[in-house]
């Protein structure tokens, strides 16, 4: 894949594109005015159990007084955004461990639906929380997708990424994955490829394990590694290795074969299950709300609060602000966007572009199409197996920029 630093875009990924062009301005500012259009929803529950060596995300131990006075800071800015006059098309919650509390998150889930009406739901667990007292009000709440994150079913790696004792080994996930499968429209598993001492043979187990268990959406990240985390993560699990991803990601493609279609440069669908994986993907704007998230509103950034007693105090006084932002400027939004479309596998062109920018766009498709990433079939435009993996190599390096951006608002905080 060295052609891919021949042309423009994918010169920027090798380059770490996203990691220069994301600078967020770490000084207080209010959202902006609620749109005409309704934008996802993000809500952020930064608890764990336990914290794995890889994650880089927002998170901390559960502490159960602290959580429930969060929830509750949460479900306050919630009913804010609604009478500011925000309206939401879907609801993601992320973490974290969002069903480390069922009663809080069930309240804050029909606060949600009470405020916006019925709209998809989306909720990310772990795979010890899939037992019945969870997952029936999660059901009857009217969640239509549960995204379980197993990341591997190698005991090996789930006891070096400190997973194993906490959320259970391979056998115990197989047998909960197999109860919850049907229970919901979609179950996602979320697993990692391309991590260190990941041996091939480890990565044929997990497919076939995921084949057999017929789950009905399996998002298949790369790992991602990021500078807040890499002296844990070499400890525990050794050196991640950028040249053995391409290979993992061939292997992921031509053993899921037939059964399963990818519908984003990671996430792959059995049969004809519509739902997507990312919010993101198919919402130009969306809101960010709890401590540790994004909200991307036109063309600015928004980041909220990393300190999570400091949210809640900030929300207890009223006070809405988010913590940083930064204005997208035309090339940068142009570029995010070409990005979001090869991720999710349609190279339609955005609406209400001016001239300039169509003229910029179509030179980069055409780029795209010279290094056969893109190709024309049937009168549209389709992205290969080649352009599928760029589009997972920029976003795993926008995620990487992105994790750089809450090291930033952690430091100011700290």
């Amino acid at each position: 894949m060295d052609g891919f630093t021949r042309y423009p875009i994918t010169n920027w990924a090798s380059h770490r594109m996203f990691r220069r062009l994301i600078n967020l301005n770490a000084e207080r500012c209010m959202l902006p005015q609620a749109p005409k259009h309704p934008v996802a929803l993000y809500l952020h529950i930064p608890f764990c159990e336990s914290l794995c060596t890889y994650c880089s995300f927002h998170r901390q131990l559960m502490d159960e007084p602290l959580a429930r006075r969060y929830f509750k800071a949460l479900r306050d800015q919630i009913r804010s955004v609604a009478d500011a006059g925000w309206q939401i098309s879907e609801v993601y919650v992320g973490g974290g461990t969002p069903t480390v509390l069922i009663d809080e998150l069930i309240e804050t889930l029909a606060l949600t639906r009470e405020l916006f009406g019925e709209r998809p739901l989306s909720v990310e667990t772990n795979p010890n929380h899939l037992k019945p007292d969870i997952i029936e009000p999660l059901s009857a709440i009217g969640v239509t997708r549960l995204s379980v994150g197993i990341q591997s079913f190698d005991d090996t790696l789930l006891q070096r990424m400190n997973r194993r004792a906490c959320y259970g080994d391979s056998a115990a996930i197989a047998q909960r994955l197999a109860w919850v499968n049907t229970r919901f429209p979609t179950v996602n598993a979320d697993l990692i490829f391309n991590l260190p001492g990941q041996s091939e043979r480890s990565l044929r187990r997990d497919i076939k394990m995921v084949k057999s268990l017929n789950i009905r959406q399996v998002s298949w990240y790369p790992l991602m590694p990021n500078h807040s985390v890499q002296g844990l993560l070499e400890a525990s699990l050794g050196r991640w290795q950028r040249k053995t991803e391409w290979r993992g990601f061939q292997l992921i493609q031509r053993e899921l074969g037939q059964r399963y279609r990818p519908v984003s440069a990671w996430c792959y669908n059995l049969g004809q299950q519509a739902q997507s994986d990312e919010y993101f993907v198919n919402n130009t704007d969306y809101l960010g709300l709890g401590s540790g998230s994004f909200s991307f509103v036109g063309r600015t950034l928004y980041g909220s609060s990393f300190d999570t007693s400091g949210y809640i105090e900030q929300m207890n006084r009223g006070d809405r602000a988010m913590a940083g932002y930064q204005e997208f400027s035309d090339a940068a939004w142009l570029q995010y966007q070409l990005m979001m479309r090869l991720f999710s596998l349609d190279m339609s062109e955005p609406k209400g572009m001016p001239t300039w920018q169509k003229a910029l766009w179509r030179s980069e498709l055409q780029a795209l199409k010279a290094m056969r990433a893109v190709r024309s079939s049937s009168g549209r435009l389709e992205v290969t197996q080649r352009g599928q993996y760029l589009a997972l190599v920029l976003m795993r390096e926008f995620f990487v920029a992105v994790n750089r951006l809450r090291e930033q608002l952690t430091e100011k905080v700290a």
